[in-house]
Order: C-alpha cells, then sequence, then structure tokens
C-alpha cells in the first residue's frame, strides 16, 4: 500500500501552491501557531466536547506521529485529540474548549501532532465526525 500525502508549509497551509498576499486565507485575522509539544491526548470519558475538523499534513512512521492541522470551529478552539486504534484503523478526534466570552470569530490554526502509542504500519488513518 503507498500513502501519498501533500505537505504544506506554515505560510502557505491554507493555500498551497498560491503564492500571494492572501496565502493564510481570506482572513486578516489568521494566525498559524505550531507546537513543539503535540497535542494532549483524552483518556478519560466522553464529556460531549465539540469535535472539530483537522487535515492530514504528513505522517512519520519513525516517530508513530501524525502530523496535523486544526482551527477553531463555531467559537471552540482546539485543545486535546482522543485517539481510538485497531489493527486495522487509526481514528483521531480533535476535541474543542467552547469559548466562555463573545465569540470574537478570529481564525487562529493549529499546526501540531498525535503521538500513537504503536507503530502506524499499513493502517488507515480516519477522522471522526
Amino acid at each position: 500500500m503507498t500513502l501519498t500525502v501533500s505537505v504544506c508549509l506554515a505560510g502557505t497551509l491554507l493555500s498551497c501552491g498560491r503564492n500571494d498576499q492572501n496565502a493564510l486565507g481570506p482572513y486578516p485575522d489568521s494566525t498559524p501557531t505550531s507546537t513543539n509539544a503535540g497535542m494532549p491526548i483524552e483518556t478519560g470519558p466522553e464529556d460531549g466536547s465539540p469535535i472539530l475538523p483537522w487535515t492530514l499534513n504528513r505522517i512519520d512512521d519513525t516517530d508513530n506521529r501524525v502530523y496535523l492541522t486544526t482551527s477553531n470551529f463555531e467559537c471552540s478552539a482546539p485543545n486535546r485529540a482522543r485517539i481510538a486504534e485497531t489493527a486495522e484503523t487509526i481514528t483521531i478526534t480533535i476535541l474543542g474548549t467552547p469559548n466562555k466570552g463573545p465569540c470574537t470569530q478570529q481564525l487562529n490554526t493549529l499546526i501540531t501532532f498525535v503521538q500513537l502509542k504503536s507503530s502506524i504500519g499499513s493502517r488507515k488513518i480516519l477522522g471522526s465526525k
């Protein structure tokens, strides 16, 4: 099985292949952020937190990491991941925390990774929703 993944650099993240003034999208307040710590993994019971969309950036088979991009959605900011691993699949769910104050509608993009406990191998990587 061959998996091809396109990788975008932070400066062109929302517009791969474009080279213009709007490289971060149409939102003037777009702020990409990256982290070296990775996304915290949620292991507790479901708590009704919002599920946020994410995009696959790349897969690191050596360190068993899945690099992804996520952003706030409906005033909820991404703050942790839930991972369900089987012999055939890895399902990644990005969870958010509702904004406690007024919603600013500012787009904040997070470039991060989730650390897996076991080898990725030939398993499919899925998102939930």
